[in-house]
């Protein structure tokens, strides 16, 4: 079983922290009104010694992340389908979160071809 910590800013309802706490589940606090991403991996860290993070996620946090300057790889996999719909979440969505001129710059690492026509792309993020 994996320990579980959940991130959560100086604004949390006391309540939910209490319900962390009951269930036996780590809290790291870092940021006011809002998590403080880099402080937030600073202190995982510092306090547990992680050093990698992978993120599955949609658009909004993936784009926060970006924002904050923690992201060091993009891995992106493309699979032989297309489908229709609403395209709803996305991968990267700097709107939601308000960072409308959020460009991110990456760079080839790595192109592989996985079983079923499974394309598995890795760049690095270019830091500005």
């Amino acid at each position: 079983m994996r320990d579980v910590l959940a991130l959560c800013s100086s604004s949390t309802p006391r309540e939910y922290l209490d319900f962390l706490r009951d269930r036996k589940i780590g809290a790291v606090v870092a940021g006011d009104d809002h998590i403080d991403m880099r402080t937030a991996l600073n202190m995982l860290n510092r306090d547990y010694g992680v050093n990698t993070i992978r993120v599955d996620s949609g658009g909004t946090l993936n784009s926060v992340l970006l924002q904050a300057g923690v992201v060091d790889e993009v891995s992106v996999l493309i699979h032989p389908y297309l489908a229709g719909g609403i395209p709803d979440p996305t991968m990267f969505d700097p709107h939601k979160t308000g960072f409308m001129d959020l460009q991110v710059s990456l760079q080839l690492l790595k192109s592989e071809v996985l079983g079923a026509g499974i394309l598995w792309l890795r760049y690095s993020v270019k830091k500005t």
